[in-house]
This record gives structure tokens, C-alpha cells and sequence, in this order.
């Protein structure tokens, strides 16, 4: 995934974790994970954005523990070079050449682990 925000490129990326104590499908104790992206003091405006997870999929349309397995979202790095890939998607649209200016970062999101088999399995996975 790539995330862009309108603030200066070398700001700061935070993440946290809290813990909840309910979890619309299945009840119990769960941690949320959060990456936030600074707002733009340059403008006065310092509304700061947010992506927010669980780090459990679901193997099944059933919403049960026993059939899930876990979500890995590596730490962003910072995108150096606007390439190809980029220039063909919807956030260069929106900035154009303007994208170099502003913080743009990248980071993988993993579902599972390479033994669990659940994917190979099911065919299903909700994150």
C-alpha cells in the first residue's frame, strides 16, 4: 500500500497500539493497531489522518477466532523515486508532480503466515 500525505515529505509516520475490549464479530479482548500521518502545519491545519486495523483476518464468512490467523503491516519507507507504478495510479492523478512534495510512504500488509495452509484451504480471507 501506498499512503500520501499534504504535509512536508520527511515528517513522521506514528503507530500505536491500544487494546480493546469488544470486537463487532467476535467478542473478547483485541488489539487495534493505528498508523498516523501528521497534518499540514504549513497550512495552519493540523488535522492529522489515520489507518486503523485489527492484526486478525478471517478464514471463513463465519467471524470465529478458531478459524482466523494473523495480519502483519510492515513499517512504511519512505518512497524515493515517483516511478511507473505510481504515475498509474489514482494518488498521481490527484497530486500530479506535486506528489514529490508531500509525505509519501509505502508498507506491506501480510495475511497469515506461510504454514498455516488457511488460505490454501478456505479460498477466504476478511480482513
Amino acid at each position: 500500500m501506498i499512503v500520501v500525505s499534504e504535509t512536508a515529505s520527511d515528517s513522521l509516520v506514528a503507530r500505536q497500539v491500544s487494546t480493546t475490549l469488544d470486537d463487532e464479530h467476535t467478542p473478547g479482548i483485541f488489539k487495534t493497531e493505528e498508523m498516523i500521518l501528521p497534518g499540514n502545519t504549513a497550512n495552519r491545519t493540523n488535522y492529522q489522518s489515520f489507518l486503523q486495523w485489527r492484526p486478525v483476518v478471517y478464514t471463513t464468512r463465519a467471524r470465529d477466532l478458531s478459524e482466523s490467523t494473523g495480519v502483519n503491516v510492515s513499517q512504511t519507507v519512505v518512497v524515493q523515486e515517483i516511478d511507473d507504478q505510481i504515475k498509474k495510479s489514482v494518488l498521481y492523478a490527484m497530486y500530479g508532480e506535486n506528489i514529490r512534495n508531500y509525505l509519501v510512504r509505502k508498507f506491506n500488509v501480510t495475511f497469515g503466515s506461510p504454514e498455516d495452509g488457511f488460505y490454501k484451504k478456505t479460498k477466504y480471507n476478511a480482513w
